[in-house]
């Protein structure tokens, strides 16, 4: 839950900062590049949010540290859909400064959108689609992890058991 309240409290932080700041030449590529990077940023916290929230154990340390883990080298799933949720965000941008002339791509098929929600939508639909992609294609791997973490549990208290009589 925590990890969930700070990705809303930077978020809400990135878009009021963005908002409060003035429309000088440098300042219009600040906010520029300050949304593009809050894209990103909200693709990135919508995967580990979500899949954080998805679990009902705690992570495995030393799997996260050795690729030949519980976990992996890589998530693809949760790659994917962070480059799609990125992709989408970006999309509907409304590029129209220096830095963001290419965004909005995805905004041409629907202007009416950004009439409707804003200029910045792409922020919350990339945090929306991140935070639903893990969701969709995780919950059946991250089983299958917490499986094996009660088996690990079971073996280590088993071992712990034998080499507590051993003494």
């Amino acid at each position: 839950i925590s990890v969930l309240v700070l990705a809303i409290i930077l978020l809400a932080g990135a878009l009021v900062s963005s908002m409060l700041l003035a429309t000088s030449s440098v300042l219009a590529l600040l906010i520029e590049l300050l949304v593009l990077v809050s894209v990103v940023a909200a693709s990135y916290t919508g995967i580990v949010v979500a899949d954080a929230l998805i679990r009902s154990r705690d992570y495995h340390e030393v799997s996260l540290t050795r690729d030949y883990g519980f976990y992996g080298r890589f998530n693809f799933a949760n790659v994917i859909g962070f480059v799609m949720a990125t992709a989408l965000g970006f999309g509907y941008l409304n590029g129209t400064g220096t830095l963001t002339f290419w965004a909005g791509y995805l905004g041409d098929l629907t202007p009416a959108i950004f009439e409707v929600a804003g200029s910045n939508i792409g922020i919350a639909m990339a945090f929306g689609l991140a935070v639903l992609f893990p969701v969709l294609f995780g919950i059946p791997r991250i089983k299958n992890q917490e499986t094996k973490l009660v088996e690990l549990d079971e073996r280590r208290e088993e071992l712990k058991e034998y080499l507590d009589t051993a003494n």
